[in-house]
């Protein structure tokens, strides 16, 4: 990366601090471990545990590059199904589940001797959020009413954070100070940039799917959630689908959807990245869809064309306090929604039993002055994949991308796969090479003032995957 935010504040004091031009923090370690037990039509018993392990902070937290910061992320989450016995045409299932979240971290926001020397070894962050999540859902289902298979469902959420930190600054009317010291938000007297919060989310949903005619089949539902901080959220869906031959399908679809705000887009309190707003509302989105699939028998080939118009409301966006400051906090609110339209247009081909082609065109297009958000989303993509099974139990997988605009660029990646290490199919090794040719490519951003050049992506690199299954 060739410029930072701390590039542009040495532009505005006339220092040397800044990192770049410099590579991203991109060092991971995965481990993931999961256990599956169940008895059929009764149920079900899951776990499992991911950790991810010394993750780097890519740009860096506040958008400066921070060789040495490090995540650990470790989840660990368990849930259990009943399904009990009920007169026909009735079933149902009873799911509680748990999830918590920890998420470790020890950054350096701004590097060593910025904001003119004040902090010779940065301004430093560690901290600790535990979120966890709790669930109850129950499903209730109907069938042979009429030709209407009815369901039913409800449910709670719960989510409860708690959040520790240590800083080594004090933020006053005079601007960002050093606070003399590395120690916990609460020895210095000082909020944590996320207080500890908790919300309880209440649902309920109907569904109806109906038979209404031979080779007709609609699909109507509505589903009302009840959050604790925010309110209150209503989203229907409806689909129609027309089986037209035995070759050719055409479908209608019509749904709203709601992205709820995070704790940090209610209450986060960072100087650095955000301050958040508890009046925040959750962004919608109304989507209309019209589908038509077509399988061209007798030859191995189908095509999918998607037809897509949307609307966005209430979007939540990020807008800096004083874009001119050296250390400005971003303020959350709601902004304008956006609209656009397009299309996606896929083709698969077997030309052969052991070679599967897919070829894939999206276009979308954001109307002018609604959004910008529209000036980073790609507007044309092109994607090609072949799947060759070359030998029994050996696939070599070949992926193309185009992005057309705004940022581009175009990767090629390879994979080879194997799933007879062992016998049985319980072994699965996988070796891939990403970005086969080393492309030079940056991904556009909003935050232009602190990233000009936007966010370089990985050059060339190989991954090794070994699975067992037991």
């Amino acid at each position: 990366m060739r410029a930072d935010q701390q590039s542009r504040i040495d532009a505005l004091l006339g220092t040397t601090a800044s990192l770049a031009p410099g590579p991203l923090n991109t060092a991971r370690d995965d481990f993931e471990a999961r256990i599956d037990v169940a008895r059929p039509t009764q149920w079900r018993f899951r776990a499992g545990y991911q950790g991810f392990h010394d993750v780097g902070t890519g740009a860096g937290i506040g958008l400066a590059l921070d060789p040495d910061g490090r995540l650990n992320v470790d989840l660990f989450n368990t849930d259990f199904t009943y399904r009990p016995p009920l007169p026909k045409p009735w079933e149902g299932d009873i799911q509680a589940s748990y999830l918590r979240t920890v998420t470790k971290g020890d950054v350096t926001t701004l590097p060593s001797g910025t904001l003119r020397g004040l902090f010779p070894v940065g301004i430093r962050n560690a901290f600790t959020y535990d979120v966890n999540q709790f669930r109850l859902d129950a499903t209730v289902r109907h069938e042979g009413f009429f030709g209407h298979q009815l369901s039913f469902g409800a449910g709670v959420h719960r989510s409860e954070n708690a959040t520790e930190e240590k800083v080594n600054y004090l933020v006053t009317p005079a601007g960002i100070l050093p606070a003399g010291r590395f120690a916990n938000t609460r020895d210095l007297g000082i909020d944590k940039a996320l207080p500890d919060s908790e919300r309880t989310n209440i649902y309920a949903f109907v569904q109806d799917q109906w038979h209404l005619a031979p080779d007709w089949h609609l699909t109507a539902g509505l589903r009302v959630d009840r959050y604790s901080d925010f309110g209150t959220a209503v989203n229907p869906r409806l689909a129609l689908v027309w089986n037209a031959a035995p070759d050719l399908i055409f479908k209608a679809l019509y749904g709203r959807a709601f992205r709820a705000p995070s704790f940090f887009d209610l209450y986060g309190n960072s100087p650095f990245i955000l301050v958040g707003d508890r009046g925040i509302k959750p962004e919608k989105l109304d989507m209309l869809e019209l589908v038509a699939f077509k399988s061209w028998v007798p030859y191995p080939l189908s095509t999918t064309l998607n037809i897509f118009g949307y609307e966005t409301r209430d979007l939540i966006a990020i807008e800096p306090t004083d874009p001119l400051a050296f250390a400005s906090p971003s303020n959350n609110r709601n902004i304008d929604g956006t609209r656009g339209h397009g299309l996606e247009f896929e083709l698969r081909y077997d030309p052969v039993p052991d070679i599967r082609l897919k070829l894939n065109y999206a276009f979308q297009h954001q109307d002018e002055g609604t959004s910008l958000m529209g000036r980073i989303a790609p507007e044309q993509q092109f994607y090609g994949e072949i799947n060759w099974r070359f030998r029994p139990h050996w696939q070599l997988n070949t992926r193309a991308k185009w992005i057309v605009d705004p940022s581009g660029y175009a990767f090629v990646d390879l994979t080879l796969r194997n799933t007879e290490a062992a016998g049985a199919d319980r072994w699965d090794v996988t070796l891939g090479v990403n970005n086969l040719f080393d492309t030079d490519a940056h991904e556009a951003t909003l935050f232009t003032r602190a990233l000009p050049e936007g966010v370089p992506l990985p050059g060339r690199n190989v991954t090794a995957q070994i699975r067992y299954r037991f």
